[in-house]
């Protein structure tokens, strides 16, 4: 004997209707390529991180122009733009941007002074007010 089910398909054929809807307002609307890489851009190097923080910022500066960003964040309130990038197991430099006149100039570039991991860093960004706008 074979059991009979009374399912509904229209729930399923819903949600594949809203997914294919995501998926094509995604793709049309660049939303993919911006998630997919993260963006690198032009900026001239900030006197103020070189001389403060020395060879960290340089080391700041090499990780996120290598292609170590993880995580891209910007701050309303001020409108610039903070970069995360792990210099050293438990170590994140941070590059804070901000765009003047059409160019990116950067703010500081430095090394978290403690360990920590990504999610509490993440959390402590976002407790001060800081949206995410990307992640690897």
């Amino acid at each position: 004997m074979i059991a009979r089910t009374n399912s509904n398909p229209m729930p399923v054929l819903l949600l594949a209707c809203l997914a294919a809807l995501l998926c094509w307002y995604a793709a049309s609307s660049g939303v993919l390529s911006q998630i997919v890489t993260a963006p690198q851009v032009d900026y001239r190097p900030s006197v103020h991180a070189t001389v403060k923080h020395g060879i960290w910022a340089d080391r700041v500066r090499q990780c996120i122009d290598n292609g170590g960003t993880q995580q891209i964040w910007l701050r309303p309130d001020d409108n610039r733009w903070l970069r995360l990038c792990e210099v050293n197991p438990g170590y994140w430099g941070i590059q804070v941007l901000e765009k003047v006149n059409e160019k990116w100039e950067e703010v500081t570039a430095y090394v978290r002074q403690r360990p920590t991991s990504l999610a509490k860093l993440s959390q402590i960004l976002g407790n001060q007010g800081a949206k995410l706008v990307w992640f690897k």
